[in-house]
């Protein structure tokens, strides 16, 4: 029986319904799919944004950082330009003054020529009245004791350099009284080495001893530090002051001749004859100056030459504007390049160790040595205890120092020395060595961090084998320190000798490559201007970018001063 007409209509509207609903469906599945290809493409054009925004901002830093380096460099052109146009100045007023300044010199000259003509040649006198003077003993002392000269040519080499100067010998000096010059200066040193141990806090004694041929050798040293505690810097700063009151004397002495050669002939007849009446007064009266040689008369008459100089130049020097007084007696002294490299090491690591106490951040393991280590360990007195805490050393450079100590200790009979050499040599395939630490040695700091976080693995085991070979199987305190920095590789340690290490290889070999390498650039400290500069430009791009040195992409180019391998 057939379904009856209103009910198939209903079928067919629900079929066609059906249908307009699986086209929706299929209508919102494309757009849905749409929808999430656009989501995804948007996303990675908004990732290739975020990444251009940061090489944007690297790249600001960057040219931020030039800018201020380029702002340097210019105010101190401007500078140098203002000093220049100073000195040009002077100059040109100096020079306006050298034709007048030449007619005074010729008569000048001729004047002295005329003098010196009436004058006999300077003498040497190695005696007077028979004995040796202090000169002659202090050029006898100086040439055998430094200058290696065999006694028997020292008469000889005397006579030979005065024939050269120009100036007449008179008397000689016999072997034996130079025996005894030299051994009067050997007394001299022992009171002098003893006047100065008086002065010290503290000395160091240390000798040895040994056979030969069944003849006894024995030696003896002994160590301080002078009274004024003078080191190397220090000793040139010394010298720099020396070398800086020398040029001003010669400056005030030549400008004391030019200022009085301008004066006209009438002063400078009244001012000579004040002098020669003040030099014949000093002598004694005409009788003292006529009872001296002419030799005595002339260095005499020489000396208040140059006092009258240096008189006449200090007027004139105060009348000088500040200006003119800073071009005269402008010196430049810039130090050894060696030493500011080994300062901003130093000064880094100061800096490292008080940050962490600024921030209160536990620092490196400590590193006791034996006596602090067993107060501490003693559990006794809370303050002294705390004391030994406090005064102990710890971090990158305590650390590094012990190992030099035990690997390649100064001493080269103590340590392990070349068992350590050949244990290396053995792992590593080829000879390495331990830097020069215990001896402080320019960049051996950061030579030794970079050894101890590159070989670390292999400095353990050698250290365990050190405690095999031992009788009583115990390490020493140094020992022990160097096994634990190294067993626990205490984080904040490897983070200084990591500091350490980059220094090292990114800024303080590539700067001493510079400096005194065999291939250097630059050969006179006048001329490391642009070093310098360049070193100031790429330490700030370091700091602003960390990522040139320790970043997945980073190499020597990007990290290093001169661009160059690594060492």
């Amino acid at each position: 029986m057939s379904q009856p007409p209103p009910a198939r209509a209903s079928l067919q509207n629900i079929n066609s319904q059906l249908e307009a609903l699986m086209q929706q469906m299929q209508a919102l599945t494309s757009h849905t799919i749409n929808t999430s290809q656009c989501e995804k493409c948007a996303k990675a054009k908004t990732e290739t944004l975020h990444k251009r925004v940061q090489e944007a901002e690297a790249e600001c830093h960057w040219q931020t950082a030039k800018a201020d380096a380029s702002v340097m460099c210019i105010s101190t052109l401007e500078k140098h330009n203002g000093e220049l146009t100073k000195r040009t100045k002077a100059l040109s007023m100096r020079a306006a003054r050298v034709p007048g300044q030449n007619v005074r010199a010729v008569k000048n000259a001729v004047n002295k020529l005329v003098v010196s003509r009436t004058m006999s040649e300077p003498t040497l006198k190695l005696k007077e009245g028979g004995v040796i003077t202090d000169a002659a003993r202090d050029m006898v002392r100086d040439l055998v004791a430094i200058h290696n000269l065999p006694v028997s040519s020292v008469n000889g080499a005397i006579a030979t350099m005065s024939s050269v100067i120009g100036v007449d010998l008179e008397g000689t000096i016999s072997e034996w009284s130079i025996g005894w010059i030299m051994k009067e200066a050997s007394v001299a040193a022992q009171v002098q080495l003893v006047d100065e141990i008086t002065q010290v806090e503290g000395i160091t004694l240390s000798s040895d001893g040994t056979t030969h041929k069944n003849i006894n050798y024995q030696s003896h040293h002994l160590t301080y530090s002078s009274p004024d505690g003078e080191d190397h810097a220090e000793d040139q700063t010394k010298l720099v002051w020396l070398f800086t009151e020398w040029k001003q004397t010669c400056e005030r002495e030549v400008h004391g001749k030019r200022a009085l050669a301008s004066l006209p002939p009438d002063d400078i007849t009244h001012i000579i004859d004040r002098m020669m009446e003040c030099i014949i007064a000093a002598a004694g009266g005409v009788n003292g100056w006529d009872t001296l040689s002419l030799d005595e008369q002339h260095r005499c008459t020489k000396a208040a030459h140059q006092q009258l100089h240096v008189h006449v130049r200090e007027q004139h020097f105060a009348a000088l504007t500040d200006a003119e007084k800073e071009a005269v007696d402008f010196f430049v002294w810039a130090g050894c390049c060696m030493h500011k490299e080994l300062n901003a090491a130093k000064g880094g690591n100061a800096h490292m160790t008080a940050w962490c106490v600024k921030n209160e951040i536990e620092g490196p393991i400590l590193l006791m040595n034996k006596d602090n280590a067993a107060t501490a360990a003693s559990g006794g007195n809370t303050a002294t205890v705390s004391r030994t805490v406090q005064v102990s050393g710890h971090g990158a450079v305590k650390a590094l120092d012990l190992t030099g100590g035990v690997f390649r200790h100064k001493d080269n009979k103590k340590g392990q020395q070349d068992a350590f050499r050949y244990h290396m040599e053995d792992q590593l395939g080829y000879f390495s060595a331990w830097p020069d630490t215990s001896n402080t040695h320019y960049q051996s700091n950061c030579d030794g961090a970079s050894q101890w976080l590159v070989h670390q693995p292999l400095f353990i085991p050698y250290l365990e084998l050190m405690l095999h070979r031992k009788e009583s199987h115990t390490h020493t305190n140094m020992e022990r320190n160097v096994y634990m920095a190294l067993l626990l590789f205490c984080q904040k340690t490897a983070e200084e000798m990591t500091a350490f290490s980059t220094w090292g290889n990114c800024i303080g070999h590539p700067y001493m490559r510079q400096i005194r390498g065999a291939l250097r650039e630059f050969s006179n400290i006048l001329d490391l201007h642009p070093l310098h500069d360049n070193l100031i430009i790429h330490m700030k791009k370091l700091i602003v970018n960390i990522d040139l040195v320790i970043g997945p992409n980073a190499t020597y180019q990007t990290a290093t001063l001169d661009r160059k391998p690594f060492k």
